[in-house]
Parts: structure tokens; C-alpha cells; sequence
């Protein structure tokens, strides 16, 4: 992602069974199942969890609904995240994902 420093870790949901052992080899304090930003396959998903994390409900457009900071934010397009109130860098993140990482939520 060209607006951080170093490598950023997504937690994809649909490829996790949260079994810890993540947590058991990062190199990183935390929990990636739980603490990483969670890209979500379905909206049940979503909203079964508590993880920060989003899903892109149209993927052609697209319609983002994102969790961060307690709060559940819906955006329609990229540029609409950072409106809606998320952060900037989360907005990259995301908009990264959706421009360069597509096969992850197809």
C-alpha cells in the first residue's frame, strides 16, 4: 500500500477457521484473526463478527460497508469512504485491495 511503510496483513474471513495459530507464529504482537483488518465475504459474515473489517456489497461500483472505531460506515465508491468519516489511511487500504486485489473478493 503506497501510502504506509511497511507490508500491511489482511485478514480474509472466508479463509479463516480462527484457530490461533496466527497468533501462535506472527512476528507481531496480536492476534491477526482478530486485531488485522478483516475483509469480509457476505454481509452474514460481517455481521457476525466484531473484527474492524469490510465488505464490498456491489463490487462493481462499489458500495463499500466498512466497521472501524465502534461504528459501521456504508459508502458508495472509494472516494466515499473518506466522506463518510473513515480514516485515511483505512480508505487506502481498502481502495488498494479493490484496485490491485481483486481475486480476494470475487
Amino acid at each position: 500500500i503506497k501510502e504506509f511503510d511497511m507490508p500491511q496483513i489482511l485478514h480474509i474471513d472466508r479463509l479463516c477457521n480462527e484457530c490461533g495459530n496466527c497468533a501462535s507464529f506472527c512476528p507481531y504482537t496480536g492476534e491477526p484473526y482478530r486485531d488485522k483488518l478483516t475483509l469480509f465475504a457476505s454481509d452474514a459474515d460481517f455481521e457476525n463478527s466484531d473484527n474492524q473489517g469490510f465488505l464490498f456489497i456491489d463490487k462493481e461500483k462499489p458500495v463499500i460497508k466498512v466497521r472501524t472505531g465502534g461504528r459501521i460506515i456504508t459508502a458508495d465508491g472509494l472516494p466515499a469512504l473518506t466522506q463518510q468519516g473513515a480514516e485515511s489511511g483505512l480508505a487506502a487500504f481498502i481502495r488498494t485491495v479493490y484496485e490491485e486485489y481483486g481475486y480476494l473478493y470475487r
